[in-house]
């Protein structure tokens, strides 16, 4: 199955699987029903909706490029350095009249 923007792998880079589900969370009003989330999550962001559940069949692993910095916290040895990254660009914020 072909995706439109399918992940390219840089030579030499390493991948990582990372899974990603569609979550059932609660509902912001508080009456005990939930909704499909709108985006899939990794089980590190459905932390962030206490009480949400994974729905079955909705796995989705997708390949992310992992950081030397990273593999140096999981116990690999690297010897290839991050890349350095450009400082964020914050937009002005427009004021109401």
């Amino acid at each position: 199955m072909a995706t439109a923007c399918p992940t390219v792998a840089r030579e030499g880079q390493t991948m990582r699987s990372v899974e990603f589900f569609t979550y059932m969370v609660p509902s912001a009003k508080g009456d005990g029903t939930y909704l499909l989330s709108r985006r899939k999550l990794t089980c590190w962001q459905a932390v962030a909706h206490p009480g949400a559940v994974p729905v079955e069949g909705s796995r989705e692993v997708r390949q992310c490029p992992e950081s030397a910095d990273e593999r140096r916290a999981l116990g690999f040895d690297t010897a290839e350095e991050s890349p350095a990254r450009a400082p964020l660009r914050r937009r002005a914020r427009r004021t109401r009249r």
